[in-house]
């Protein structure tokens, strides 16, 4: 058992492609998030993970853009001036979790490298499942609960 545990976990290099994954998908997103982080966790960290377990990326939205919106769906008025803003209903943070994938999964469309897509938005925890063709490794993004 000791044998298989050692011929299968990650080693450097292993750990090291998960990581440069999570930085180039970060990287993507700070064109249009500036304060965002892509962070590992799970199996590969914890030392259960095996060279041919997914990665799990968690999206950490610092200051994220949404923290100000009043959640309810009106129209403002702004000192007294004409122009009037809609802002967007969320009826809770997993709605907000479920756009915000919606808009993950479309900036990986972009990524060079990353096929087959996946929105799994309606499980208990909403994630969006893609492969990295250049390392070949299938990957899972989630939201940090927010």
């Amino acid at each position: 058992m000791e044998c298989l545990s050692l011929n299968r976990s990650l080693d450097d290099h292993d750990l090291r492609q998960r990581f440069f994954v999570c930085m180039l998908v970060e990287d993507l997103f700070q064109t249009n998030l500036p304060n965002v982080r892509v962070i590992p966790y799970g199996s590969c960290l914890n030392g259960f993970g095996w060279w041919s377990s997914d990665l799990d990326m968690m999206l950490c939205l610092n200051d994220e853009p949404y923290s100000g919106l009043n959640m309810k769906s009106q129209y403002e008025v702004v000192s007294g001036s004409q122009f009037k803003f809609v802002t967007e209903t969320f009826i809770n943070d997993r709605h907000l979790a479920q756009r915000t994938l919606a808009m993950v999964a479309s900036l990986l469309e972009l990524m060079p490298r990353v096929q087959n897509i996946a929105k799994i938005l309606n499980a208990r925890v909403p994630i969006v499942r893609f492969e990295h063709e250049a390392v070949k490794m299938e990957c899972d993004i989630s939201i940090h609960s927010m």
